[in-house]
């Protein structure tokens, strides 16, 4: 059976029984024991050079995305020089590659065997579901490389590592740089179709709708949805973002279920809704930003509603991936961070929310529930209707407003390509 599937129906049993939570948070604390363990174990400067030469790794594997080395060894294993005949590559290069790639576990093979894609290599693959090789690419192109390159005039100073690089702040950069923009599109979208079972069983909706704010061209949504057929969804993003949901959805076999509308979460959300789904988008932000957009969804929810934040969560001591998920959202963006529940508890607090409780999706991935507090569910003003793109009857008796608010000006919008919830997270 895939790992993934394995995993991801561990969870929905641990999710339905007393406890299982807790089952779930300690497997993570047993997985980050196990690496301190190993880490106590090797020598001094084993450890540190595996650490030093640790961009090694993402950018051999960058650069076997960018070769489709996977894709050709996806029909079969194939020696090294077989392989450079095929791809028109140097053998003895390609060959050093794929040795690395090897000692790494993305394949196996080599010493005069066949090269073979393991569950690692084929997670990389093209056009598969969840597939992080655009992920991988984004992390090895030249803007991203030449913003961590400036990490410390970024301690330094405070400033974001990609606006020294590039003279400008992350979300305007793609603006001006198309290609560099649907890479970070394509590697948000298999990010998140990479979360979305693992959202979907970690957390059960009732029936209702479910309003996907900055979820991009609707993988998360619809993981959701094909999972649930009581829910109906809408997805909310920048109108050039969601241009592309509908031919999305429809593959995915949820279009008829799911009204797209355009627009950005700095002025406002689809209003009237029973759930509301946040994921990656608020570690995109500082404090400022992500109040105004909670503070949009609190005047937007039901009374009854509920509020999702799916985001990963750093806890009272280091865990690794969090850590380096942070520091990369340091050197991208402007205020953006990983927070701990302390810190999402105040957030919420602060625009009218109250956290109801935490659960583990992942070692990766935590989802917050949280509930509106009736004193701030007041709505002011009229509605704005937003922007509505290929709208499908899911049942509703009117159409949602956009509920505006006091917006200070932004000069970056919740996305490019998707700046979202990720598809467009991050």
């Amino acid at each position: 059976m895939d790992s993934k599937r394995t995993l991801t129906g561990l969870l929905t049993a641990l999710q339905r029984v007393p406890g299982g939570s807790a089952l779930i948070a300690g497997y993570i604390g047993l997985v980050r024991g196990l690496g301190l363990l190993r880490r106590a174990l090797v020598p001094t400067e084993v450890a540190l050079l595996e650490m030093i030469m640790g961009s090694y790794g993402a950018q051999a594997l960058a650069a076997a995305c960018r070769l489709g080395v996977f894709e050709h060894l996806a029909g079969g294993p194939r020696l090294a020089a077989e392989l450079a005949g095929k791809m028109g590559a140097d053998p003895g290069h390609l060959g050093r590659l794929l040795e690395f790639l090897a000692a790494s576990g993305i394949v196996r093979g080599g010493h005069g065997e066949a090269y073979a894609l393991t569950r690692f290599g084929r997670g990389l693959l093209a056009g598969r579901a969840g597939s992080l090789k655009a992920f991988a690419e984004f992390n090895g192109a030249a803007p991203t490389l030449q913003a961590w390159a400036t990490l410390d005039a970024s301690v330094m100073t405070g400033r974001a590592a990609f606006h020294i690089a590039h003279g400008e702040e992350f979300f305007p950069f793609t603006q001006r740089h198309p290609a560099f923009a649907a890479l970070f599109d394509r590697a948000m979208v298999g990010f998140s179709e990479a979360m979305g079972p693992l959202f979907a069983s970690a957390y059960r909706f009732g029936p209702g709708t479910v309003v996907d704010v900055g979820g991009g061209c609707g993988a998360l949504l619809a993981g959701v949805l094909q999972r649930q057929p009581d829910l109906a969804g809408v997805l909310y993003d920048l109108p050039e973002v969601v241009a592309a949901a509908p031919a999305y959805l429809a593959a995915a076999g949820v279009a008829g279920r799911v009204e797209v509308v355009g627009g950005s979460f700095f002025d406002g959300v689809p209003a009237g809704y029973d759930y509301y789904v946040l994921k990656n988008v608020l570690h995109d932000w500082g404090d400022d930003e992500c109040g105004v957009v909670l503070g949009h969804i609190a005047r937007a929810i039901k009374p009854s509603g509920r509020l999702l934040i799916a985001e990963m969560l750093r806890g009272p001591r280091p865990f690794p991936l969090p850590a380096a998920m942070d520091l990369g959202m340091m050197v991208l963006t402007r205020g953006g961070r990983e927070r701990s529940r302390a810190e999402f508890e105040r957030l919420l607090q602060s625009a009218g929310f109250e956290l109801r409780s935490v659960v583990s999706a992942s070692a990766f991935m935590s989802i917050l529930v949280a509930e509106p507090v009736s004193l701030h569910l007041q709505q002011s003003g009229p509605s704005v209707i937003p922007e509505q793109i290929g709208v499908p009857d899911i049942g509703q008796e009117h159409v949602p407003g956009l509920v505006p608010g006091h917006v200070a000006h932004l000069d970056h919008q919740n996305t490019m390509a998707g700046r979202t919830g990720q598809e467009s997270g991050s």
